[in-house]
């Protein structure tokens, strides 16, 4: 008797556990949603690939987005595990790019673990990797914006 007591006192409280972690997860879906949100990044006039955009609100705690370009520059947000897309309002932008590196490795070279790979040059001047310097804003209308172009000079 003990025995189906606590079995069916575990299942009611995970029944309880279920069924709370399913209302908060429509609670949190209730929010602000993801619009559509991307386009093209250049520097200097040109196309500017593999380009790690970032959006940050000021509002403390605010949903951001992030992207990566291909090579035409091209970027599509995404805004973490709200989904694709960018949450509307206003954001400063911050980028960083940088050169691929490439590395030669020989076969029959000692491996060395003390040794440094080169650090990659950045394509971007310094001053673009933080939002507050970059001087980049944008903002993302409740309907999205798939034109969204971000020049960096």
């Amino acid at each position: 008797m003990t025995h189906s007591f606590s079995v069916g006192y575990i299942f009611v409280l995970s029944s309880l556990c279920l069924f709370a972690a399913g209302c908060s997860k429509e609670q949190a879906s209730s929010g602000p949603q993801p619009v559509p949100a991307s386009g093209k990044i250049t520097y200097n006039g040109s196309p500017l690939p593999n380009a790690m955009i970032s959006l940050s609100q000021s509002t403390p705690g605010a949903p951001g987005a992030v992207g990566r370009s291909d090579k035409e520059g091209n970027f599509k947000l995404t805004a973490g595990q709200s989904g694709e897309g960018a949450i509307p309002g206003e954001y400063q932008i911050s980028v960083s790019a940088f050169e691929e590196t490439k590395t030669e490795s020989k076969p029959d070279a000692p491996y060395d673990p003390t040794a440094k790979a080169p650090a990659p040059k950045s394509l971007v001047p310094q001053k673009f990797a933080n939002p507050s310097t970059s001087g980049l804003k944008v903002t993302i209308p409740e309907n999205g914006d798939t034109q969204i172009h971000i020049e960096v000079k």
